[in-house]
């Protein structure tokens, strides 16, 4: 079974690059999984595939600036069982602000 999960964020700046590092949860940052994008031609949103079943996950997002990078959103927690939840990100210049409901 190929399970994948969308992450998405909202960023004030097109055009930069960003970092989404991912792994199971409660991983420690710079162990997991990285995946480095441009917005707006690589994402958002960026599909993570090749999950495992069952699993819990934690998923940071980072925006690589120029004049440093964002603090890094997160963890936002997701599983692939039950229900869905919807998490968000607004990432600013130096400061990543996540809302979650």
């Amino acid at each position: 079974m190929d399970v994948s999960a969308m992450v998405t964020w909202v960023s004030p700046n097109p055009g930069s690059t960003f970092q989404i590092e991912y792994g199971e949860a409660g991983f420690a940052p710079g162990s997991g999984t990285a995946i480095n994008g441009s917005t707006g031609i690589d994402g958002p949103p960026v599909n993570i595939t090749g999950l495992n079943p069952s699993t819990a996950y934690d998923v940071y997002v980072t925006e690589l600036c120029a004049g440093g990078n964002s603090d890094a959103a997160g963890p936002i927690s997701f599983s692939n069982i039950g229900r869905t939840a919807r998490r968000e990100c607004t990432l600013l210049r130096r400061t990543a602000h996540c809302l979650r409901w």
